[in-house]
């Protein structure tokens, strides 16, 4: 029996997914896997609880539910006669700044069972865009230009974590590449390399995140609104209220917050540093199995005379800039 766990990257689907879990666990548990309840922050569906009991840092600990006892969560692995599925990015926090404390619970949860991380691979250029529209969604849109030279540590982090992961005695580490449909990829992944075979037909019925458009989310985030969705009359009228002729054929699907130069940067470090983990490691299993081809960079957003020529996304832009610069 098995062990797998699931460290994210955070902003490469993992909500989605672990909602997928959740939403199915007894289907999935009849087709021979496991997700724990233990560990989950309540009502669910992510094992944040895990990393935030094994953590030392007062930070993290301080989070943990007041209820929860890492015993709770051994005892109830233990119970189960099946392969074990654990899914928190709060992991892959863990392991980067306190493994011995991962190994800890590895030591703890994983009596003769072997383990298995599932790590998702997300190219950097996307990743600084997740993470500036994440930052938009909760109001904290000047943050970005404070974290922005860590962008540019993002793909040799990922390669040092996982070297990492891979060293942990006993384990194998299979890394995701991110795309569109995470719930089916997922599902893909643990019957091509795990032989648990999901029922297919839940791919119809999988739990999706709805999230507002990029434009929405940087308009929101610059107004300060608290809602997460507003109907189109209102995102109108908002629009209009920044000139008129905004509105007009405006479309931000194909256009990046990034200049493309910074884009090509990021895309090819992720890359170089990709290529270099499953060349150099032969505990490090990709899927799907070819290596990533040519990504394309998209056109420039703020080329356009239109809502996105704020301050705070110039000033992360140029902080961004320095940082590839240096």
């Amino acid at each position: 029996m098995r062990i797998i766990i699931h460290v994210g990257l955070p902003k490469t689907g993992t909500k989605s997914l672990q909602s997928f879990f959740w939403e199915f666990r007894e289907p999935i548990a009849e087709a021979g896997l496991y997700y724990p309840v233990s560990g989950c922050v309540k009502p669910g569906p992510a094992h944040h609880n895990i990393a935030r009991s094994y953590s030392q840092e007062p930070k993290i600990k301080g989070r943990l539910d007041a209820a929860v006892e890492q015993a709770d969560l051994i005892k109830e692995i233990r119970q189960v006669n099946k392969d074990v599925l654990i899914s928190s990015e709060g992991l892959w926090a863990l392991a980067r700044k306190e493994p011995e404390r991962l190994e800890a619970f590895i030591s703890d949860a994983a009596e003769g069972r072997t383990v298995k991380f599932v790590v998702t691979w997300r190219n950097a250029a996307e990743y600084c865009e997740s993470m500036y529209f994440q930052r938009a969604k909760i109001m904290q849109v000047n943050s970005i230009a404070n974290v922005a030279p860590i962008f540019f540590d993002v793909p040799s982090q990922f390669e040092k974590v996982v070297t990492s992961l891979t060293k942990v005695k006993g384990t194998e580490v299979v890394v995701l590449q991110y795309g569109k449909d995470m719930q089916e990829s997922f599902v893909n992944m643990m019957s091509a390399h795990m032989n648990v075979n999901i029922n297919r037909e839940l791919k119809a019925k999988r739990v999706m995140n709805e999230s507002m458009s990029v434009a929405q989310k940087l308009v929101a985030a610059h107004l300060g609104l608290s809602t997460t969705r507003f109907d189109p009359k209102t995102y109108r009228r908002i629009l209009r209220s920044f000139g008129e002729g905004t509105s007009k054929e405006f479309k931000v699907g194909d256009r990046s917050i990034l200049p493309e130069a910074l884009q090509r940067k990021l895309i090819d470090l992720s890359v170089e540093s990709l290529k270099r983990l499953v060349k150099n490691n032969s505990k490090v299993t990709l899927y799907p199995e070819s290596l990533p081809g040519e990504f394309k960079t998209r056109p420039y957003l703020m080329d356009e005379r239109d809502v996105f020529t704020f301050p705070a996304l110039r000033t992360a832009l140029a902080a961004l800039e320095r940082a590839a610069v240096a």
